[in-house]
């Protein structure tokens, strides 16, 4: 088994390469930095990658004068200062005459006023989104059927699974970069144009999230939109029509805890202390059912999500569509029991 120091550069069979920024437990534990995040991984799931980073410590010997090919200490301070003056071992070089007039600079280092360029005219909304998309990495989130090209095959898989009533779940492996998060997106826009409702998150690969049921299902909360009417709601606008329907009580009546909630929601009497817990974020008030944050409750927070997609049916759409990404890191806890009830609450949500 190998020890890594600071700086070195590893790769993981399942997240890729990256570069140890920390270590614990005498080095046989590290913090590894991977293109969108970080986490502690033992030493022995790594290999060493080339390159990484040369840690210089205080006192050791550097490269001498003559080897540094950037700027010296005096042309940073320089360029802090806004100096015009030239560095002195440097002979001032001869620039060539300018016959254009130059714009009147604002200080007295001699630097021209920056140009601003406007935009092309009548440019579409979804040019200028599309290229601040790409410049964050990803593609621009309404429009991901038009940005998704070399992928019919596992469209097609996934329009087929959507379609097909008697499957439950559906995985998507793939290797790091692969594009899974992108295909996680069409299967939502798939999903919703279909007619489900659409719950997403992420799991958080810096803690134990699938172990934590509550955690995953307030992301699911805070992830989670819907079309009604031709009308996008979100996950309170989506209790709220629930509650504004007349029968919900011959579906829902009798649900553990959407039932004294949407309860209170029909007769107005549902304040934001009532909003914070449905949602996972607080509490709530003593008449409300406690949304307890252990590892073994996996069973609650799948009653619920099952009790959202029933009143997804009761509103006309088909269902409550599910979607998990980064659910490889499930595996990446520090107890082993966390692990087994990670696998747990992804059992849940298949039945």
């Amino acid at each position: 088994m190998s020890r890594f120091e600071k700086g070195a550069a590893v790769a993981h069979a399942a997240y890729g390469r990256g570069t140890v920024t920390a270590k614990r437990h005498n080095g046989f534990e590290v913090r590894v930095a991977f293109c969108r995040y970080s986490l502690w991984i033992p030493v022995g799931e790594l290999e060493t990658a080339p390159g990484g980073l040369r840690l210089v410590k205080g006192g050791a010997a550097g490269p001498t004068k003559a080897d540094r090919s950037g700027p010296s200490l005096d042309q940073i301070i320089r360029m802090l200062t806004n100096d015009p003056r030239p560095e002195k071992s440097v002979p001032e070089r001869s620039e060539p005459e300018d016959t254009e007039p130059r714009a009147k600079s604002r200080s007295s280092g001699g630097t021209p006023q920056p140009r601003y360029v406007p935009c092309v005219p009548d440019r579409p909304i979804q040019h200028a989104i599309a290229l601040e998309s790409f410049r964050l990495g990803i593609v621009p989130a309404a429009s991901v059927a038009e940005w998704t090209i070399g992928r019919e095959t596992e469209v097609e898989l996934i329009t087929g699974f959507l379609k097909d009533d008697a499957e439950g779940a559906i995985v998507i492996e793939g290797a790091y970069g692969a594009g899974k998060t992108h295909l996680l997106a069409r299967l939502a826009g798939e999903a919703e144009g279909l007619g489900f409702a659409v719950a997403s998150a992420g799991f958080d690969p810096s803690e134990a999230t699938a172990a934590f049921p509550k955690k995953a299902y307030r992301r699911l909360a805070r992830g989670f939109r819907a079309t009604l009417d031709g009308t996008k709601v979100d996950f309170r606008g989506f209790l709220k029509a629930v509650a504004a329907r007349s029968d919900w009580r011959d579906v829902l009546g009798d649900h553990w805890a959407l039932g004294p909630f949407l309860e209170r929601l029909a007769a107005g009497r549902v304040n934001e202390m009532d909003w914070t817990w449905i949602e996972a974020r607080g509490q709530g008030r003593a008449a409300l059912p406690t949304l307890h944050d252990f590892t073994t409750c996996a069973n609650l927070y799948c009653s619920l999500l099952s009790g959202l997609g029933r009143a997804a049916e009761m509103l006309g759409l088909n269902g409550l569509a599910v979607l998990l990404d980064e659910a490889e890191v499930a595996s990446n806890v520090y107890y082993s029991y966390q692990f087994h009830r990670g696998l747990n609450f992804f059992r849940g949500l298949v039945m």
